[in-house]
Formats: C-alpha cells, structure tokens, sequence
C-alpha cells in the first residue's frame, strides 16, 4: 500500500512537472521572435521616445527586435485597448502612463479596466513637472508669492494646461485645493500652443514638464517657481519642491511612464522583461545619452512598484477631479 502511494505521488509530481516545463522553457528561451511594442500615440511622443530608446538594447540582449506598433488615437486609448486584447505571452507590450490611471475619473465608455487588464512589467521614468509663470505675472518670484496674488484675485489668475483633465491640468488644480485658491483654467491643444499661450502672456501660468520647456526657463522667458517632486532636481537645484516651499504634502505631478502587458502574461516571462528593463535604465550611460536630454528621471523598480504607482495614482487623482468638479466632454 506504501509502494502504491509513494508511485501515485510519484506520477502526481512528474505530471506537474511535465505540466509546468513547457512554462519554464518559454520564459528561459524568450523572446524566440520579435516583440511587438503598442503605442498609444504618435510617432515622436514620448510613449514612442522611450520605447524606440529601449528597443535596440533590448534587442541585443534578446536576439530579436522590439517591432514599434503606434495605434494612436483617443488619448491613448485605442492602443492601450489593442494591448488589452492581445494574447499574454510576452510577445506583445506597450508604455502606460498616468495618464491611463487618470483616464478611468473621466471616462464612462472605456473598454478596459486599467487595473485589471494589463500585468504591470516595469516603470521607466518619469516626466518632472514645475510651476512656471509668464511674462504677465512678472512680479511674482515664488510660489508662495503666487498663492497669495491668486488669493487676493479670485477667479482672475489664469492657468494653462495641454487639455481638460491632463497632468498639466491637474498639477495646478490640486495646488489650487489644497491652498484654497481660485483660478481660471484654460486649456488648450497640447503642450506647444500653450507655450505660445504663456509667452505672449495669453495665460498667466502653468505647471508644466520639465524638458519641453527648459529652454525658455533657463532663457529667463518662463519663471520655475518651484518643481512638483518629491526631492529638488539635478537639472535646477535652486528651485524649491512645491511641497517644502508651501508647507503641504502630495502636491507631485510625476508624469511616469513604464512597460504594461496584457492580464494573465506568465510572471517568469514578466520578470525577464523587468530585469532586463532595470539594467537598461539604471545604466549611467543610457541615463546620460537617453533620459537627461529630455528630462526624464529613471524609476528603477519590479513589477509590483509599478501597480501600486499605478493604483495609488488612480486613487488620488481621482479624488482631485471629483473635488475639483472636471469633467470633459
């Protein structure tokens, strides 16, 4: 009976094993084809920039290339919803953003759920943003200084953003909360009209990306009051963190952008494509020549760091829109 026993689990352990090699081979041998690389907007983004920057490396490292896809359009969601169906295997991918953790406050009719459709894989880096002032709040010269003008003329300070419920839009909007200050939002059509808008003195203010504006703030054309991160930035070291120069907390606007694959992508292959994602960007050399010219700071981190950013910033933000009444049309 012993005998009998010891050889049913015997035959149980290699069936298991037998079930589970042809797993162990798939992620040890990936990727054995090219890899498919979704994008949810335009060639020349930067979803685009950043894969585009990985995919030659990673080609090396694989064997094989990362196949760029960009299936823009609706802010991003028709690709995150291509990625969304795309079988799990590893062998297609994508960049999500804050964006798509912002998106669900927004939006009725999305065909996904960002939370559970996709396998977070791995963050890349994140877009620092900054409080700026234009050339018609000339006067101001800190951030504290801005809070007060906004206060003593409600509803007449101006601020633009890239468009109704961005980052750019919701940087300023949870400053104006948490100060208790009123403001006139005007969006407009991406990042480069309001550039145009701020110095012409069209708008007051913004809080904006770092590199698409750095040129016009070291030219003097654009004030940097303070930086919405956690820490002060190598880039501009003398401008304050907005958090320690009001003495509040959570005011950050970290544009991340990091690595989704579909639901249920097995957790070997996951992690491959994580490490080798880490190695990439904790490179001094990638650093230097691939994320510092364009202001991005690296986020170095597994897969799970990526869900709770992405869930924590889903949280928050919608508790910005829902307080600060946005809806888009």
């Amino acid at each position: 009976m012993k005998k009998l026993f010891t050889l049913a689990r015997g035959v149980a352990v290699a069936a298991a094993l037998m079930a589970a090699s042809p797993m162990l081979v798939q992620a040890a041998d990936f990727p054995d084809h090219p890899v498919r690389g979704v994008i949810g907007m335009e060639p020349g983004g930067s979803h685009d920039y950043l894969l585009r920057s990985l995919g030659p490396i990673l080609e090396k490292k694989w064997g094989h290339p990362v196949v760029v896809e960009n299936r823009s359009g609706a802010d991003g969601r028709i690709g995150m919803s291509t990625l969304a169906r795309a079988k799990p295997d590893g062998y297609t991918i994508g960049i999500g953003t804050i964006t798509d953790a912002i998106h669900p406050s927004l939006f009725k009719d999305i065909p996904y759920d960002i939370s559970k459709d996709f396998q977070p894989v791995s963050l890349i880096a994140y877009a620092p943003f900054v409080l700026v002032v234009g050339p018609a709040l000339d006067q101001i010269k800190s951030a504290t200084e801005f809070v007060e003008y906004a206060r003593k003329h409600p509803g007449e300070v101006t601020y633009g953003s890239s468009g109704v419920g961005s980052p750019f839009h919701l940087g300023m909007a949870q400053m104006a909360a948490a100060k208790g200050v009123e403001m006139l939002h005007v969006p407009f059509r991406g990042s480069a009209p309001l550039a145009t808008a701020l110095l012409g003195g069209e708008v007051m203010s913004a809080v904006v990306p770092v590199g698409p504006f750095i040129k016009q703030i070291e030219a003097g054309k654009l004030r940097a009051l303070a930086v919405l991160t956690d820490k002060p930035l190598k880039l501009m070291p003398k401008v304050p963190t907005l958090n320690d120069e009001l003495g509040t907390q959570g005011l950050d606007m970290m544009a991340w952008l990091g690595v989704l694959a579909p639901a249920n992508t097995p957790m070997d292959i996951v992690n491959k494509i994580n490490a080798d994602i880490q190695t990439i960007i904790t490179d001094p050399a990638f650093v230097e020549e691939k994320l510092a010219p364009q202001a991005y700071v690296p986020m170095p981190g597994t897969p799970q760091d990526m869900a709770d950013r992405l869930n924590q910033d889903r949280a928050k933000y919608a508790e910005v829109i829902k307080n600060a009444k946005i809806t888009v049309n």
